[in-house]
C-alpha cells in the first residue's frame, strides 16, 4: 500500500488528480487541506494530534501516544521528532504536519523509502513511486533502467536513482521537508557515529536495539518467519525472534549452489538449537536463478 503525502498548500492540478485517484481514505492537515491519502485503509497507520500539529506513524512500531503527543507539541522542527523516533523501535515511516510544513522520513536501511516529485512548483511525496506518476512527464528513464541490469544492484549513489524522470528518492537518513512556500529540502537525521564506544558496550546496545525491533514486529502475530541463511546476521535474528514470539517461528533456508559454502552446515546447527520452530529448507537444485525471481 502506497501513501500519498501532500503539502499544506493549494494543490497543482496534477496533484489534485493524484488525490482523486488515491483519495479513497484521506487524513487532513489542521488547515483542512488533504495531507495523507490511500486507496485502501492503512491498518498500520497511527495518527497523533497535538493542537494543530499532526504526526503519522506507518508500519511496525510501538507507539506511546502520550509520549508522541508530548514530543509533537514541544518539537522545534524535526529534531524533536528525531528524539522520539530514537526511543520508538520498529520499522516505519514517520510523517509530520507542523506549522504549515510537511516532513517525512523512511528507514536508514531503505526498506521504507520516501519519494518526491515537483510539478508546477509544488512538491508532493509518497512512500512508493506509483502515486506520483501522474501526467505531465514522469517518463521512463532508460539509463536508470539499464543500471538495474547490474547484479545484484547498482552501486551507491546510483542505486538511489529512480526509474522515472523527475522522480527523486530522498537520501536515506534524511527528512524530506516540504514548506508551505518554496521547494523541498533534505534535513539529515542520521550521521555516522564516532567509533569510540568499547566493543563490550556497543554489543549490549546493539543487542537491546535488535531485541526491541524484533518485539515490535512479532507482537500480536501467531506465526512469524525469519531467514536462516547460516550467516551471522540472520542466525542472530532467528534466535532473537524465537525468544520473542509467543507463536510459531518458521525459518527459511536456501541451500547455496557453491559446494565450498558452509552456510548450510551452520544453518543446520542453528536449527537444531531451535527445536520449537518449524524449518523449511530449499535445495540448491530447486533454488531459482537470480533473474527467475523477477519473472
Amino acid at each position: 500500500m502506497d501513501l500519498l503525502i501532500l503539502p499544506d498548500r493549494p494543490l497543482h492540478p496534477a496533484w489534485q488528480q493524484a488525490l482523486d485517484e488515491y483519495g479513497a481514505h484521506v487524513v487532513e492537515h489542521a488547515s483542512g487541506r488533504p495531507w495523507l491519502a490511500t486507496r485502501t485503509p492503512a491498518r498500520d497507520l497511527s495518527v497523533i494530534e497535538a493542537g494543530r500539529r499532526r504526526l503519522a506513524v506507518l508500519g511496525n512500531a510501538v507507539v506511546d501516544p502520550d509520549a508522541a503527543r508530548h514530543a509533537l507539541d514541544h518539537a522545534h522542527g524535526t529534531a524533536g521528532l528525531d528524539r522520539l523516533a530514537s526511543r520508538m523501535p520498529g520499522g516505519y515511516h514517520l510523517i509530520a504536519s507542523m506549522d504549515g510544513r510537511t516532513s517525512a522520513r523512511g528507514t536508514l536501511s531503505t526498506t521504507r523509502q520516501i519519494f518526491h516529485r515537483t510539478i508546477g512548483g509544488v512538491t508532493a511525496a509518497a512512500t512508493g513511486p506509483a502515486p506520483l506518476l501522474v501526467p505531465p512527464g514522469a517518463d521512463l528513464d532508460e539509463e536508470a533502467l539499464a543500471l538495474r541490469l547490474l547484479t545484484p544492484a547498482p552501486p551507491w549513489p546510483l542505486a538511489l536513482r529512480t526509474l522515472w524522470t523527475g522522480l527523486r528518492q530522498t537520501t536515506p537518513g534524511a527528512w524530506l521537508d516540504l514548506p508551505a512556500e518554496g521547494g523541498p529540502r533534505e534535513i539529515p537525521w542520521w550521521t555516522t557515529p564516532p567509533a569510540q564506544t568499547p566493543l563490550s558496550e556497543a554489543a549490549a546496545t546493539i543487542r537491546d536495539a535488535l531485541t526491541a525491533a524484533i518485539d515490535a514486529r512479532v507482537r500480536g502475530r501467531d506465526t512469524v518467519s525469519a531467514d536462516l541463511s547460516g550467516g551471522l546476521d540472520s542466525t542472530c535474528l532467528s534466535f532473537l525472534a524465537g525468544a520473542a514470539t509467543t507463536g510459531t517461528l518458521l525459518t527459511y533456508h536456501w541451500s547455496p549452489q557453491d559446494r565450498a559454502n558452509d552456510d548450510s552446515a551452520w544453518a543446520d546447527r542453528a536449527a537444531a538449537l531451535l527445536p520449537a520452530a518449524r524449518h523449511r529448507r530449499v535445495s540448491a537444485a530447486a533454488r531459482p536463478e537470480f533473474a527467475d525471481r523477477f519473472g
